[in-house]
Order: C-alpha cells, then sequence, then structure tokens
C-alpha cells in the first residue's frame, strides 16, 4: 500500500515529499524525492537546453553524442514521473 504522499521540512526549513510504502508482512519503506526541478542546474538546463542542442547541430563538424542528449531529456523528466504517480492516486 503507498500511503498519500506527505510534506516534511528539513533543519534548514525546505520542504520535501516523502512517500511511504507499507507491505502486508509490516515492511515499510520511505523515499524522499530530491526534488531537482528545485536546482539552479534544473532551472538552467530547462531553460536553454534547446538552445544548445541547435548550437550544437548549427555550428559543429561531429553531431552531439546521442546520450548526452538522452540524459539531458531524462534530467528533466525526472521528477515529472512522480508527479504523474501522485496525480493519478
Amino acid at each position: 500500500m503507498i500511503q498519500p504522499p506527505t510534506e516534511t521540512s528539513d533543519s534548514k526549513g525546505a520542504k520535501h515529499t516523502s512517500v511511504v510504502l507499507r507491505a502486508g508482512n509490516g515492511f515499510s519503506a520511505a523515499h524522499q524525492r530530491h526534488e531537482p526541478e528545485k536546482t539552479v542546474l534544473y532551472k538552467i538546463v530547462s531553460e536553454h537546453l534547446e538552445t544548445f542542442l541547435e548550437e550544437v547541430r548549427d555550428h559543429y563538424d561531429k553531431p552531439l553524442p546521442k546520450y548526452v542528449e538522452k540524459e539531458l531529456r531524462d534530467y528533466l523528466a525526472c521528477g515529472l514521473f512522480y508527479a504523474l504517480v501522485v496525480i493519478m492516486r
């Protein structure tokens, strides 16, 4: 059973969302999101990824390795899947 997400604060007052999973045998595990969408890096990548990819395509002889673009896009999507699962519940 997945309990509804709860919001907690750390020692610095930053808010975090956690989910607790409970099994029928009494086992439970908590997961606290890292919330990358709240970081400066996430903001920079999300605001400039398309421009960066276009610049590479237009100004370099060799294309960017496909895994680099995939990793950047996966990084931007990492928090979105969690939000979708919570919304669907």
